[in-house]
């Protein structure tokens, strides 16, 4: 059974450009926007219990659009076992809106394993925030923390296999009880 894995943040933070050279070892300067979601399916041999074993993810890109979240976050963050934030280095509302994302996202599936990745690290001389703002926000809030670049791949790989080790290694999160 593939794990499901959703990437999550503010549109235009590069969710789709890290799937993209995750997944194809591909990079695109076109923005497209996503339409609800887009699920791409990916193997990745990870040491587990002790061994080396090949595990299947379902990795879901979520729609970032604030006017749509409150429809759709049901079913998108349903059966999610683990979440990559992203937010962009060059704009800090992105970072801010974390919190906002992991409560968004745990109200649906609990607590699970969480990476915070700090997107186009290779924008030098644009930040609007540091790796000190981001692991401030992230280590209080318990996720790990990281940086990374869809343009130059720097960091992508990391994220994503430091996250599928969490996930496979981490029993399943108990769903929240529905509101009586």
């Amino acid at each position: 059974m593939p794990y499901k894995i959703c990437l999550a943040g503010d549109p235009m933070v590069g969710k789709t450009s890290l799937i993209r050279r995750y997944v194809k070892d591909e990079f695109s300067d076109k923005y497209l926007i996503t339409i609800g979601t887009k699920v791409t399916k990916k193997s990745m041999d990870l040491e587990a219990k002790g061994a080396r074993r090949k595990f299947d993810f379902l990795v879901w890109d979520i729609i970032g659009d604030p006017m749509l979240r409150p429809f759709l976050k049901d079913s998108y963050f349903y059966g999610a076992r683990g979440v990559l934030l992203v937010c962009d280095v060059t704009r800090r509302v992105t970072l801010d809106n974390l919190p906002y994302w992991w409560r968004t996202i745990t109200s649906v599936c609990g607590p699970v394993p969480t990476v915070a990745v700090m997107n186009k690290v290779d924008l030098v001389g644009q930040e609007d925030f540091t790796r000190e703002d981001l692991r401030a926000r992230a280590e209080p809030a318990g996720w790990t923390y990281l940086t990374a670049s869809a343009k130059s791949g720097e960091g992508v790989q990391a994220a994503f296999e430091f996250l599928g080790r969490l996930v496979v290694t981490t029993r399943p999160p108990r769903r929240p009880s529905a509101p009586s």
